[in-house]
Parts: C-alpha cells; structure tokens; sequence
C-alpha cells in the first residue's frame, strides 16, 4: 500500500511539473532561479523569477538577456534593469540595481530574451 501511495504522489508531482512547463510554454513564460545579488533588494539569490518576450523594451523594464561578459554555461542569463535607451539607434543602458557601475557596453535590443513579470509567483508591476 505504502508503494503504492509512493508511487500516485510521484505521479501527481510529475504530471504537475509537466502541466506548469507544458502552460509555460504556451503562454511564452519563461521560469529561472536567480543566482546573485546584483537586483536587491527587489531580488534575492534563489528567487523564482518569470519572464516573458515583449515586442519592445523600455527605461525601468527588468530583462533577461545574454551579457557576453557573464554569460556561461552555468548563468546563461543576466537579469537586470534598463536605465537609458536610445530612441534612435535602440541601443540600451543596462545595470543591476544593487551594483555601483553600469553592465559593460551598450546592449542591442535583439540581446534581450524577455522581460521579467513575475517574482515568485507574484505579479510585478
């Protein structure tokens, strides 16, 4: 009895699992545990954040997007904020709200991969 106890909460946990990516994917959701300090105090290291692909990105929009000078294997992603945009070119600004000095370089929008709506499971505004 007790496998088979086992065995039905293995079974709900997979298929809820399954269920949160399958409606992830469907909504173009996008789920990463962050790791590091350099968005608090609104972002604390282990925070389950969610993102989502936007046709445009704005001054003050927290994103998700492939710094070249972090980005490896085991972080393939920076999360932080857009401080100035230029209207012409597009071309971005981008800082992590605790860190004293801006993300190295000027950052293309086609970099960026979505921008951040939740923190664990709370909507943001």
């Amino acid at each position: 009895m007790k496998t088979i106890n086992g065995l039905l909460i293995i079974t709900i946990i997979t298929l809820t699992l399954l269920m949160t990516t399958y409606l992830a994917a469907q909504n173009n959701l996008m789920q990463y545990t962050t790791h590091g300090t350099s968005m608090e105090p609104l972002i604390h290291e282990g925070d389950r954040v969610t993102c989502t692909p936007q046709d445009n990105y704005e001054v003050n929009d927290i994103v998700a997007y492939k710094n070249e000078w972090i980005t490896n294997e085991e972080y393939p992603l920076t999360l932080h904020r857009i401080k100035s945009k230029d209207n012409e070119t597009g071309l971005m600004i981008i800082k992590g709200d605790n860190n004293r000095i801006v993300d190295i370089g000027l950052h293309e929008e086609n970099s960026i991969i979505c921008k951040l709506t939740m923190i664990n499971n709370r909507q943001i505004s």
